[in-house]
């Protein structure tokens, strides 16, 4: 038979494993949205100099 402090000790070390994968789920998890993000960002700032560009066009004098 185990001894209690042997299976608390086994716990313990099975519940740090645990922690340490989810901790490493999770980050690659942080980094993937922050990844999109970035791209979120650099196709929101495009589409609105596009935009920008096309309502200025509309400002402009018509040319005979």
């Amino acid at each position: 038979m185990t001894p209690p402090a042997q299976a608390t000790g086994t716990a313990v070390s099975g519940l740090y494993a645990a922690v340490g994968a989810t901790v490493t789920v999770l980050a690659g998890k942080v980094e993937a949205t922050g990844l999109a993000l970035t791209i979120a960002s650099a196709q929101y700032v495009n589409s609105d100099e596009s935009s920008a560009q096309r309502l200025s066009a509309l400002d402009a004098p018509v040319q005979p």
